[in-house]
């Protein structure tokens, strides 16, 4: 499942980022939203073009082709 298959105020891990580009996994990782990293989806738009997280102190908003690059699972 990617981000834009979770449930608001739920925690995920994190698995694998695919099917971007490099500049993309490179701001991914100046964010910290790497393999391992636990987040919570905050908020979403009504039809997901864009979502929410929760990483750590941080809160990060993601388009919805930036979030189909993030696979999860839930804890």
């Amino acid at each position: 499942m990617t981000i834009l298959d979770c449930q608001k105020n739920q925690s995920y891990t994190i698995l694998k980022i695919e099917g971007c580009d490099d500049a993309l996994k490179n701001r991914f990782l100046s964010f910290g939203i790497v393999a391992g990293a636990q987040f919570v989806l905050l908020h979403h738009s009504l039809q997901k073009a864009t979502l929410s997280i929760a990483l750590g102190r941080a809160q990060i908003a993601l388009r919805a082709h930036e979030a189909k690059c993030i696979l999860v699972k839930p804890l």
